[in-house]
Order: structure tokens, then sequence, then C-alpha cells
């Protein structure tokens, strides 16, 4: 409502209604929502480090016991399971051997595919067993004795690999034992040399001979031939053939024709006898997937018999046979004739290659699988087809020049008859080339496909670990340790669920945090230095003003206001936070009182040495008023004290809401602020009891001791009832804000003006 003089007249303030109990108007509860009470936030890596940091504080002694028992523990456990690795060396020299005629190891095989294959067969089981058999005293060592699986152990205990840029192949192993390591690389390098060399079996035997027996033929029908040449060269006295006539040239020109197809025919019916052999020798090995070098030359084996292959092949021998007529006319390696032939065998050879590159792993997976059997007898039956056509057509071919040598011998006279013998004589040496070819090549292979091995060095035991974990891991335990017994406290702080600081308050217990207390300092003596009593100064500083920062936010504005003041449990700080709260508005030149409500332990009143004096019990009883009952605390600042009396009596005899309900607007009538130092919420319900008569309560908590679930409850239990909350003060937090320099600075200037 306006007044005449135009000021505006202000809303009158709603003054505390105080309902006696009974009355049908009580304070109405507040609605106590579960929603608010909300899980732990996930706490980032600072928080985790504070966390450690509180525990360690807090846990000190206990944790450096455990890390000291811990790190010494760990090591006797590192040195025990930790031991220094020997290594043990030796090394194969392998060889790339000389290139034969027909250029099967040349072409199907790679000397790189062919070291490669070497180093798996190191490793392969066979030799492996070997090795063991060949050296009993193997078992007396500690990797394979009590081993399930011998082979196995050493298998994964070994290193095999082809040295970058050489032809050595080197078999290491590294063990806690040299002498182990030395005894198991050398046995396993000489059942290796034993398995590479011992290539010559019953078959190749078979093989060799009867190329031998067929060398030793044609090497007699060479001598045949070239004698007839002879007889008739000394009978003629000349090879010349101008004399023939057109009729004879005409025969010796289709001779020669028949001649040429017969030596091919023959080359390719040995060359086609030899894939046979092989791929018969294929059938009967059994367990070929147990060895690679087998499965390698059977292998190969099935490559020579793919009807690709045969082309390519035989291209490659009539190259080859005209590159070796080239040769015999002529010793000039640079001749254009041999260069010619030398690049169309090179480029024969390179097709060979890389069909042998593209379809080797195939051939390999199928015999390692042992899923090649049945292509294995379709094969061998293809290739008998084929060498019984290449036999025939060689016989048809042997009597059509039969025929033409009888039917033109007497027409065409000496001249004509030396000139089919020397013909004959041409294809006979050709052919004892060939198979001369194929024997050196079987007799190379039955040696070594293509390389020649033998042994480097051997392996000896080593003075000198090539790595020592030992050192290095001692060295972290210390570390390591300390990082378990951090993490161990973290987790113990994790579950203690202690209050980190003023931040966690609104997000997790949705309380309003009216200030921050740091510790109460200690005085100092005269006899401290300068710079202490400095310090201490500025501690005192700040524990004042964030007192008056509490004052004004408790207060905010209220007139004859009365305050509780609690806490969720005991020791948190509560009694003191009233009294220096009470002494800060005294000195603000309030009127104030401050209650000691806890009846059951009256701290405030021993602390200000009236635990013997009448107080609050008495009042409540009706035995005093609370004028006679209140006293004045001149030492701590003007304040006026309410003790909780004597002699001690039952609280829930005492604490009547009648009687609660005098008393407080006797006091709110008499001073401008009135703070009650409540029980605990939690253990005893005296302060919700007088919690309802009040304008609202303020919850005492310790940074770093109280626990934020029991924050939790009591804020629960006092809203449940109606009882307001004006906030949280959190006690103990040791704050380097810098406005209290401020704060201070401003205030000592005011002391130097007056």
């Amino acid at each position: 409502m306006n007044h005449p003089s135009g000021s505006i007249e202000p809303e009158p303030k709603p003054e505390t209604q105080l309902v006696p109990r009974g009355s049908s108007i009580a304070p109405a509860p507040a609605v106590f929502e579960e929603e608010w009470v909300e899980a732990l936030p996930a706490r980032t890596s600072g928080q985790s480090l504070q966390l450690a940091w509180r525990g360690l504080r807090r846990h000190w002694w206990q944790a450096l016991l455990a890390w000291v028992v811990g790190t010494a523990g760990l090591m006797a456990l590192i040195q025990n399971l930790v031991k220094p690795k020997y290594e043990a060396i030796s090394r194969i020299s392998v060889e790339q051997g000389e290139q034969i005629l027909f250029g099967k190891s040349g072409a199907l095989m790679d000397f790189t595919e062919y070291k490669q294959t070497q180093v798996s067969i190191v490793t392969n089981p066979v030799v492996i067993s070997t090795a063991l058999t060949m050296h009993p005293e193997l078992y007396n060592y500690p990797l394979v004795r009590g081993a399930e699986d011998a082979e196995e152990e050493i298998r994964q205990a070994l290193s095999v690999f082809i040295l970058k840029g050489t032809n050595l192949i080197q078999v290491s192993m590294s063990s806690s034992s040299p002498y182990e390591a030395a005894a198991i690389v050398n046995a396993v390098v000489d059942a290796y040399l034993k398995h590479a060399l011992a290539t010559r079996d019953d078959e190749t035997e078979r093989r060799i001979q009867r190329l031998i027996n067929t060398r030793d033929e044609r090497k007699r029908e060479v001598e045949s031939k070239r004698a007839a040449v002879q007889r008739l060269r000394e009978k003629i006295g000349s090879a010349d053939t101008s004399g023939v006539k057109d009729r004879n040239l005409f025969s010796l020109d289709q001779y020669r024709r028949f001649s040429e197809e017969l030596t091919q025919v023959e080359i390719m019916r040995i060359s086609t006898r030899a894939r046979l052999d092989q791929l018969r020798k294929l059938r009967a090995v059994s367990h070929v997937e147990e060895d690679p070098a087998q499965i390698e030359e059977s292998a190969r084996a099935l490559f020579l018999g793919d009807p690709r292959v045969a082309p390519l092949m035989e291209r490659r021998e009539k190259a080859s046979a005209l590159l070796r007529d080239a040769r015999r006319v002529t010793r000039n390696p640079s001749d254009p004739g041999i260069v010619n032939r030398e690049q169309i065998v090179n480029e024969v050879d390179a097709e060979i290659a890389q069909l042998w590159k593209a379809t080797a792993p195939q051939l390999r997976r199928r015999l390692a699988n042992g899923q090649s059997k049945g292509e294995e007898d379709k094969m061998i039956n293809e290739t008998e087809l084929e060498l019984s056509s290449l036999e025939s057509r060689e016989r048809s071919l042997a009597l059509k020049l039969d025929q033409i040598n009888v039917d033109n011998r007497v027409a065409g006279g000496d001249a004509l008859e030396l000139e089919f013998a020397r013909r004959d004589m041409e294809r006979a040496e050709t052919v004892f080339d060939t198979v001369q070819a194929s024997l050196d090549q079987q007799e190379f292979e039955a040696k070594s496909p293509i390389a020649r091995i033998q042994r480097e060095f051997t392996a000896r035991p080593s003075n000198r670990p090539n790595s020592n974990y030992r050192s290095k891991v001692m060295l972290l335990a210390p570390v390591g340790m300390l990082t378990a017994v951090l993490g161990v406290l973290v987790l113990i702080e994790k579950r203690g669920g202690r209050v980190v600081g003023p931040d966690e308050l609104p997000a997790q217990a949705r309380l309003t945090v009216l200030g921050v207390v740091p510790p109460l300092p200690k005085p100092k003596g005269n006899g401290t230095s300068t710079r202490s009593r400095e310090s201490a100064q500025k501690h005192l500083d700040e524990f004042i003003q964030s007192l008056d920062h509490l004052r004004v936010a408790i207060l905010a504005g209220r007139e004859h206001c009365c305050v509780l003041i609690t806490s969720a449990c005991g020791s948190e700080g509560k009694t003191t936070l009233s009294a220096q709260l009470a002494e800060r508005c005294a000195n603000a030149g309030l009127s104030t009182l401050i209650i000691d409500a806890d009846l059951r332990n009256p701290t405030l009143s021993r602390l200000l040495d009236a635990s013997e004096c009448p107080g609050l019990s008495n009042v409540l009883q009706g035995e005093l008023t609370l004028d006679e009952a209140v006293m004045t605390v001149a030492d701590a600042g003007g304040f006026h004290l309410l003790p909780a009396g004597a002699p001690r009596v039952d609280p829930s005899r005492v604490l009547k809401d009648e009687a609660l309900r005098r008393l407080f607007e006797a006091a709110r009538a008499q001073f401008d602020v009135v703070l009650v130092d409540a029980p605990p919420v939690l253990p005893v319900p005296d302060a919700l009891t007088m919690g309802r008569w009040t304008d609202g309560a303020v919850l005492a908590v310790r940074h770093d001791v109280s626990r934020m679930t029991l924050v939790q409850s009591a804020h629960r239990r006092l809203a449940g009832i109606g009882v307001p909350i004006i906030g949280a003060v959190v006690n103990g937090v040791r704050s380097n804000a810098s406005y209290y320099g401020y704060g201070s600075y401003y205030g000592r200037s005011l002391e130097s003006q007056a």
C-alpha cells in the first residue's frame, strides 16, 4: 500500500510460526524424492592422484611397511625366477651347385626357395627325432627332462633363419644353461646334415643304373656308327655328295628329316621315362608329408607331369639340341647363332620357372594334406600312354629310315651311303649326349639337388649372457610395488567415500555449500621466528575471513533467526564451528546466543568451562528461566551461552515440543542470532526434534573425514521431516585462495590508517 508521502511501503516479512505439538497446523514436511540420490561420478586421473595422496597421508606407515616388505619379496622372487639367458649359435653353409643339362634345379626351384626349404627341414620332426636318438644325453637337460613332448619343446626353443645377404643358415637357441643350449643346437645340426646328405635311396640307384646301361648301349652304337663312317671314308676317300643324282638328293633330304625327328622322339622318350620313374616313386612313398624334401621332390615330379609343362619341356629339349649343334660347329661363345639359341633356351626356362612358381604352392599343399593320390594315378596313366606313343613313334621312324637306307644305298653309290652313315652317327651322338646329361643330373641330385651343404662352425657354450633382464626387472620392482600400494590406497579411499572437496556436495548430495573453513590455526609462541609468526597471522586471517563469509551466508538478511548446526556423525567439527561462528557474530555487533543442545555429550559446555552450570535441561524442565540460565562469555568475544545443564538427564524425556517452542520464542525475542549446537543427526534423534522449531539447519562436513553416504543420509532425514536445509559448511580445507591475501592486506591497511 502507498503512503501519502509517496514512498512505497515494504511488504511485511512473514514471521516464523512456531506450532506446538498437537496443534492442527504443523510444519509441512518436505516432499522427499529419491531421484536426487545419484551415482558417484567417475573420478578423473587427477582425482585418483588426490585419493592416493589422501590415503598415503592417512595410512603412511602401513603403506611404507607394505612397500618395503612387498619390494623385498618381489625382488627375491625375481632373483629366483628371472635368470640370464645364454645363446648358442651354429651356422650351416649352403653353396649353390652347378647348372645341369635339363635345368630342373635351376628352372623348377629357385635357389632362394631351396634355402627356405632347408630352414624348414632343420626343425622337421624327423630331424629333431633323429637328434634325440643320436644324442640321448639331451634328456638330462631341463628343457627336455620331464617334457610331455620333447620334440615340440626343442622346436619352439630353436631359432632358424637365413643370414641376410649370405648363404648361411643360422641355428641358435637361448637357455638359462649355456651347456644345454650348445648341446641341443649341435645335436640338431648333426641330425640335419645326416638327413640332408642321405638322399640316395634304392629307387635312385635303380634309375642311375638304368641310365648307365642306356648310356653304354648308346656309346657302343656311336662307336659302331663312327667306325662305319670311317670305313666308308677310307673306301671312297671323300665325303663329297656333289655327284649324287637329283632323286638321291631327295632321298637324302627325306632321310635327314626323319633322322632329326627320330632324335627328338628318342630324347623325349628318355625324358618321359625319367618322369614316369619319379611319379611311380611318388606313389610308393608313404607319409610323404612328414619330410619337406620328399614333398618338394614329389611336387617337382607332379609338375613335370602337368600337360602344360610337357610342350615347354619339348621346346626346351629342341632348343638345347640346336644349341649343342651350334657349339659343336664353332667354339666362339659370342657367335650370333649360339647367342640366339641361348636366348631361346633362357626364355623357355623363364616360362617354366614362372609356371612352377604359380603351381608349386598348390602342389605342396595337396601333397602335405595327402589329397593327390588319385591325381598321381591319373598322371602315371597319362605318362605311360605318352611313353607308349613315343616308343611306337620311335619304332615307326626307325623302320622308315631303314627302308630309305635300303632302297637308296645301291642307287646312290658309296657317296650316298656315306651321307646316310654320317646322319646316323650324328643322331646317335645327340642321343648319347642326352643320356649322359640325364645321368649326370641324376648323380648330382643324388648327392645334393641344388647345393653343397656343410657345417660352418659348431655351437660353443657362452660365458656371457646375451640377455639379462634380472637387473632391469629388479630396478622396476620398487616402482611396481609403489604403484600397487598406491592403487590399493585409491581403492580404499574410493570404498570409504570420504568427501574430497566442496565441489562434490552439490553434485552428489544436492547440498549448497555455504562456506569453506580452513583448519583452526595453532598459536605461535614468542620464541618463533618472524616468518613463522607472519605465516601464523596469515592463516589466522584466512580463518577469520572464512567465518565472516559463512556468517553472511547463513544470516542472509534474516532478523532474529534461529539456526541449528549439526552434522551427520560425531567428530566433524560442528561444536568448534558453532563457537567460532558465535564469536564472529558477536564481533559484528549482533547479540548472539549459542545453545549447547547436545545433552548427551556437552562438548561446548566443557570447552567454555560451563559443564557444571545449569542450562538447557533445567530450562526445559521449568526449574529456571532463560534469563537465569544464560551466561556471558566475555573472553570468547562477548556472546551469550546457554549450557547443556546439570545434572544429566534423559534427552527423550526433556526435549518436548511445547517446551522447545517456548524456549526458542524467548531466545528469538532477546537475541539477534540464536545458534543451536545440536547432536549429530544419524546416531540420535535429538537434532530432528529440535530442528523442526528452528529457521533451518546447517550441516557441518569435515574435509577428508566425512563419508558422502552418511552426509546424504543426514540430509534425507532432515528433509524428510520438513527441516529446512540452509546448506553445508566444509571444515578443515587447506585453501590456497589468493583472495585471502587481499583481505589480510586490506585489514592491515585499515589498522595502519587507524
